[in-house]
């Protein structure tokens, strides 16, 4: 037994429901899986229909129809494009029965650009956006988490949502 850490604390994780924690996690995995597959409208499923989302720069929330049309234009920015999203640093604390806290890492790679006749592969992915997000998540009475509120805050290089505040 560790002599720095107390036997109810386990380096890395979060005091809570690991099966909370893990589905949490598993929302915000598939948010990403499903923006890369260019199904914004599945991944704005996976939010609560109370939506409080909060791009970049944004001086008050958007609702969830407002963050999926940005979603859809961030996506469908110009035919084929794609991404891929990779979330890491995911660290999430219970703050209720049916609350979860969480906070994260995702960066995009764009692994295609616009052409004159469309998406071109890229040799090389390029680092579109870094973001640290802050989310939190709420089980609904049909047991499934979703979020209830999601704030981008850009790391670099740009804003992925420029222009969806306005």
């Amino acid at each position: 037994m560790s002599d720095v850490f107390p036997p109810s604390i386990v380096p890395g994780r979060e005091p809570g429901d690991p099966a909370a924690l893990t589905a949490c996690a598993d929302v915000a995995v598939a948010f990403c899986e499903l923006l890369d597959a260019g199904d914004v409208g599945a991944a704005f499923e996976l939010h609560d229909p109370a939506l409080a989302f909060f791009p970049p720069g944004a001086p008050a929330p958007l609702d969830r129809a407002a963050a999926r049309a940005a979603g859809e234009r961030m996506v469908h920015a110009y035919p084929g494009r794609r991404t891929q999203h990779v979330m890491g640093n995911f660290i999430a604390s219970q703050a209720g029965r049916d609350r979860v806290e969480a906070q994260y890492t995702v960066t995009v790679y764009e692994l295609t650009r616009q052409g004159a006749g469309g998406a071109e592969e890229l040799r090389t992915p390029v680092v579109f956006a870094i973001a640290h997000e802050r989310a939190v998540f709420a089980r609904g009475e049909d047991g499934r988490w979703r979020y209830v509120e999601q704030r981008m805050i850009p790391v670099a290089p740009r804003n992925p949502f420029d222009g969806a505040a306005a």
